[in-house]
């Protein structure tokens, strides 16, 4: 099992980062306000829709609105939708030896998360994903999985 380095973590999730959709050039101010707090701190469990919602004096309600208009997804799934493509990413590059470590990496509590989440995502458990069984369901453009 190879070690999850802090220096490779951060490469792997700008690798993310960078293959993501590519937002309108027209986006709020505040929108993007909340895709940087995202797009620094998506692998810490820490951050959920309630945390972003927090940060702002927006509507809870107007945030979601926005974010979907600009992004496509809400806030909380485009955080999931990160933090799978994160645990595919350490997966396909040989850390997926240990699932736990992978989960915990790419921004979820627990294993059991991450593989609900993966499977939502994608069709397949993780451990499938690793033995490089065919995709029965994609992301639907969000993000490429090969």
């Amino acid at each position: 099992m190879t070690p999850i380095t802090t220096t490779r973590l951060h490469e792997l999730k700008d690798q993310v980062l960078s293959e993501k959709a590519a937002a309108s050039s027209s986006v709020p101010p505040e929108v993007e306000h909340w895709l940087r707090i995202i797009h620094e701190e998506f692998t810490d469990p820490g951050l959920t829709v309630e945390e972003l919602f927090a940060r702002t004096e927006w509507k809870k309600n107007d945030i979601i609105c926005r974010f979907r208009l600009c992004t496509g997804y809400s806030p909380k799934t485009y955080i999931r939708r990160l933090r799978v493509a994160l645990g595919q990413k350490l997966i396909k590059t040989g850390y997926g030896d240990n699932l736990f470590q992978v989960a915990i990496a790419a921004g979820f509590e627990t294993q059991s998360a991450f593989t609900k989440a993966f499977a939502n995502c994608t069709g397949m458990t993780p451990s499938a994903y690793r033995g490089g069984r065919k995709f029965t369901r994609f992301f639907k453009g969000f993000f490429k999985l090969s």
